[in-house]
């Protein structure tokens, strides 16, 4: 199956975790991406992170390709007619700490147009819900 270009947007903000990048759902997250980069590169509309968080070196394969960008209200998508947008926004992981729901699922991609799609790696914080989801 091929997919029209440019249609999927990826959140990635799962692969910015600084303290285990290379173990656990970041590293889920790093291979997720570079699979689906090697499979169907000209799918991908993008790849955004969280502005709040570094850029790490796990992420450095994307610089110089023009998918990486920072998920703040992302302009470059924003500010599209609806029919140019990505049809689906695929958040890698949402149980990413301190994270505001704008940050992780933008305005844009609330239009009943757009397909959301959320992975779960783990559902530890399901079973911790006092350490992993204090704040609904």
């Amino acid at each position: 199956m091929t997919l029209p270009e440019r249609t999927v947007c990826l959140y990635a903000e799962g692969a910015q975790n600084r303290a285990h990048f290379d173990r656990g759902i970041p590293r889920f997250v790093l291979e997720h991406l570079r699979a689906l980069h090697a499979l169907e590169p000209s799918a991908i509309n993008s790849v955004l992170l969280n502005p709040r968080l570094p850029l790490t070196g796990n992420l450095n394969w994307l610089l110089g390709t023009g998918l990486l960008g920072w998920n703040t209200e992302d302009q470059r998508i924003a500010d599209r007619p609806a029919a140019g947008r990505p049809a689906v926004y695929h958040i890698m992981s949402p149980f990413e700490p301190d994270v505001a729901l704008e940050t992780m699922w933008p305005v844009w991609a609330r239009d009943s147009r757009v397909a959301t799609v959320v992975t779960l790696y783990d559902l530890i914080p399901l079973v911790f819900a006092d350490h992993y989801l204090r704040d609904p």
